[in-house]
């Protein structure tokens, strides 16, 4: 049985250029920006603004996520990049 090559390459393999196609877009999208309005959550696939009011606090756990404790004792997960604004944390 013949195995289809397309410049060197099993037909079969070029699924396997999606990886990082797909990890460049993840690391280009992906950013919590903190700023005096609020914080800008931005993923692959949708986006979210929290008021700085709406926000109680921020706790840094030893492992696992960061995520916003929002004033109605919910957590939003937020996205694994920081860009500041020039505002005071």
């Amino acid at each position: 049985m013949a195995i289809a090559y397309f410049v060197g390459w099993p037909i079969a393999l070029w699924w396997l250029l999606l990886i990082p196609v797909a990890v460049v877009v993840w690391i280009a999208r992906t950013r919590t920006t903190v700023s005096n309005e609020g914080l800008d959550l931005r993923a692959v696939f949708g986006s979210r603004h929290l008021d700085s009011s709406q926000v109680a606090g921020v706790p840094i756990p030893k492992r696992g996520f960061v995520k916003a404790h929002l004033i109605d004792d919910t957590d939003v997960k937020l996205p694994a990049r920081l860009a500041t604004t020039g505002c005071a944390i």
